[in-house]
């Protein structure tokens, strides 16, 4: 699910019989995943399949996701782009 990031649905957001995940539309690639077992982590993806957890929710704030995310999905796409085409 799409949704703007707050603190009060981040804290709120509570397991289910599945793990879920609240996609940030602040920050493209950002993700915040639920587990069955109450664990909560933030995650960026950057391309299709290409994903890195940042960290457990707890341990990072939302604003400290927001900005790790935005700073490794621009050294992601970087890298990327700037590779030689073979």
């Amino acid at each position: 699910m799409r949704a703007q990031l707050t603190k009060k649905l981040v804290t709120s957001a509570q397991p289910q019989d599945r793990p879920y995940e609240l996609r940030d539309i602040s920050i493209p690639g950002l993700i915040f995943r639920v587990q069955p077992s109450g664990y909560k982590a933030w995650i960026i993806e950057w391309s299709r399949g290409k994903r890195r957890t940042l960290g457990a929710f707890g341990h990072l704030t939302l604003e400290q996701a927001r900005a790790h995310a935005a700073q490794a999905i621009r050294k992601k796409v970087s890298i990327a782009t700037s590779l030689p085409i073979a």
